[in-house]
């Protein structure tokens, strides 16, 4: 089943303004860089695959945070610049979310990707959500600049209605209406949305949706992973939410109890997990960002495809409790080591020491006397007697 944010892709000249269109695609055709900016969902990867199609153009699609370092970049794009294209008359290198990569922290890969814009044969085309973005001034000078603006609420209904007649699905103008407006002009997290609402009964139902916040693109993407089975539907939903990637897989890993309530469907779904967060530890101890590609699709197109079969049991997702653990931990951590700064004081020892003794020294300050000599405040007596 092909993903609904492809099938119905923004049309170039329609839901995307002709003006910014014919620039975009002018540039392309004297093969100068191009630095497409425009909020999320605006339809710029869209443009530039309607237009490679039209021009039948072949397009190597890169996201910056795939290719972070220099030796990464010259391999692959350097490269890619240079070929020639096999299959069809010409090629555009698309450079998406660039805001992914920091020339600082990732090692020249700002610098190098500036360099490589004056020696391509090719096209390149860098796409971001931060036009303004002071990182961007050097490649800015280098790059023909086309900007995408938020598309408005009434084509973006419009979009949602079509694909509803297509879909066969029942809906409310005022529901299409209210759906639009709380994605904010974004046209992926809009249809991701009307997926989500008319998945279960082929009938848009937004009840409870808040605006659009964290939680509800994150919902979205929950439901679309624990309901479907759909490989293409799910492997890129995490793409659709403002969390990382970490706290993406906090959410499944907290609600997968709550969903999968056959055991051998639970075992698989936790195996994938387990075998993402082995690339996670991969990318954290050998810094190969390509890895969290795999790590993406087994937390998610993984996931959906542990279970036997599709579930249409409704489901509320709670937030996960890792971060409140944490902060309990840390709160218990700081009274522990307040105490042990009084011991280590008052019978003349390192705060090390002190920590190290700690268990002892507890059972003794349970004694009122002695967390008197401490003066210890009321939390930590809680803490000491609990």
């Amino acid at each position: 089943m092909k993903l609904w944010t492809d099938k119905y892709a923004p049309a170039a000249g329609i839901e995307i303004p002709q003006e910014e269109i014919s620039r975009l695609r002018d540039a392309i055709l004297k093969k100068k860089a191009i630095f497409l900016a425009g909020p999320t969902g605006s339809g710029k990867t869209s443009a530039v695959y309607t237009i490679a199609k039209e021009l039948n153009y072949e397009v190597l699609e890169l996201n910056a945070s795939d290719v972070r370092d220099k030796a990464a970049i010259e391999k692959i794009v350097g490269s890619a610049g240079l070929q020639t294209s096999l299959f069809a008359q010409g090629k555009i290198i698309l450079i998406d979310e660039l805001e992914g990569l920091n020339g600082t922290e990732d090692r020249g890969g700002l610098i190098t990707i500036t360099k490589i814009l004056e020696s391509s044969r090719w096209p390149i085309v860098l796409t971001t959500n931060e036009e303004d973005d002071l990182e961007w001034k050097e490649v800015k000078k280098q790059t023909t600049i086309v900007v995408f603006k938020q598309v408005a609420n009434e084509p973006l209904v419009d979009i949602l209605k079509r694909i509803c007649i297509k879909e066969d699905i029942q809906y409310e103008e005022m529901t299409l209406k209210t759906l639009a407006r709380r994605v904010s002009g974004d046209i992926r997290a809009g249809i991701n949305d009307l997926y989500a609402a008319s998945i279960q009964n082929k009938k848009v139902d937004i009840t409870g949706i808040e605006d659009r916040f964290v939680e509800q693109s994150i919902l979205s993407a929950l439901t679309l992973i624990f309901k479907g089975k759909e490989t293409q539907m799910s492997a890129r939903i995490f793409d659709s939410t403002s969390l990382s990637l970490d706290d993406c897989f906090r959410w499944v890993e907290e609600n997968l109890p709550l969903e999968y309530k056959n055991p051998k469907d639970l075992a698989k779904a936790f195996d994938m997990l387990s075998y993402a967060d082995v690339f996670k530890g991969r990318i954290m101890r050998q810094q190969h960002w390509h890895y969290l590609v795999y790590q993406n699709i087994l937390m998610s197109a993984g996931v959906a495809l542990a279970k036997e079969k599709k579930s249409i049991v409704a489901s509320v997702y709670q937030r996960p409790l890792y971060p409140l653990l944490v902060w309990k931990a840390n709160m218990k951590s700081a009274k522990k080591k307040s105490i042990a700064e009084k011991i280590a004081k008052k019978c003349h020892l390192s705060k090390r020491r002190a920590l190290r003794l700690f268990p002892t020294y507890k059972k003794m300050l349970k004694n009122p006397v002695f967390q008197k000599e401490l003066r210890l405040n009321d939390e930590e007596k809680i803490y000491i007697m609990s």
